[in-house]
């Protein structure tokens, strides 16, 4: 399992492009999730989530890792129900 973070509020940047060919190719369950989320304007975000949905993974999840929001509500059962 690989739990591939995003900076929302850069988003999507030219080495997460470049870096999520090898990730999908090693055969392992990758989770996408973009962090920072808290400063980003809504319209921002969703263009973030778009494109983090054109990556071959289950839907995104949006974290704040700082604040906790999306951690144990959404990203840790991801991680449980996903763990063999």
């Amino acid at each position: 399992m690989v739990i591939f973070l995003l900076d929302a509020a850069a988003g999507i940047r030219q080495s997460d492009d470049e870096i999520s060919p090898s990730l999908w190719a090693a055969s392992l369950l990758v989770i996408v999730a973009p962090n920072k989320t808290d400063p980003v304007r809504r319209r921002e975000l969703l263009a973030v989530l778009e494109d983090a949905r054109r990556k071959p993974s289950i839907e995104p999840i949006p974290i704040c890792a700082r604040a906790g929001a999306g951690m144990a509500d959404r990203l840790i059962p991801v991680i449980v129900e996903s763990y063999p």
